[in-house]
């Protein structure tokens, strides 16, 4: 209380505009805000008014633990150089996902192609294309732990066809969205972000959930 009183911040006045109380779930995704869910994110509105009331274009803007990059993102668009770190590699991935341009009619290329592969595979030789997938996904009893037989099979199929892809900025862009799908795939407690499984859980087609994702 003493250092509140020398430095007299609680006669600091109250802006509630700093809560965005009023933004919508569609308010906070616009751009690429929205293509992956990220725990404890805040909401871009935040980063940009910091962004535009303490920095001028052209300024560099780092955030040492940038996370999903949203702080990163909003500095690029505002016109700033955006630098962003963190350990976690997943984390660095989605950040350069949202940050990297890509050509629009490229991408609707690879989208076409890639779900006319996969239906195929799925719906015609499954058996051979499974075969194939579980030459490339590792065994690992950790993805046996959250994943059911059935469901591990299918992303096995679709993550390796993401892997065929030969444009690196593509192929992350796939890899993001397939990232985005797992939870719902798997019997994680959907509504938890803490490890526990939920053994009654319904879990969801990997395919109508992995092109969904990708069209966001």
């Amino acid at each position: 209380m003493l250092l509140l009183k020398k430095t007299k911040l609680t006669k600091i006045p109250i802006d509630y505009t700093w809560s965005f109380a009023d933004k919508t779930i569609k308010d906070t995704s616009y751009i690429t805000h929205g293509f992956y869910t990220y725990p404890a994110k805040f909401i871009p509105q935040l980063a940009k008014r910091l962004i535009k009331e303490n920095s001028k274009e052209g300024d560099i803007v780092i955030d040492p633990f940038m996370g999903s990059g949203t702080t990163v993102v909003e500095a690029l668009v505002n016109k700033r150089i955006g630098i962003g770190t963190d350990i976690n590699e997943i984390a660095h991935l989605i950040a350069k996902v949202k940050t990297t341009p890509i050509k629009t009619a490229e991408l609707l290329q690879e989208f076409s192609t890639i779900e006319l592969d996969l239906q195929n595979r799925f719906n015609g030789q499954y058996n051979f294309f499974l075969n194939k997938s579980l030459k490339v996904v590792p065994k690992n009893e950790r993805i046996d732990y959250w994943f059911l037989p059935q469901q591990r099979e299918k992303l096995s199929v679709i993550f390796a066809r993401i892997l065929e892809i030969k444009n690196n900025n593509i192929k992350d862009f796939f890899f993001i969205a397939f990232a985005q799908i797992l939870k719902s795939c798997s019997i994680w407690l959907q509504k938890s972000v803490k490890p526990t499984r939920d053994q009654s859980k319904k879990v969801y087609e990997p395919l109508t959930l992995f092109l969904n994702q990708s069209k966001k």
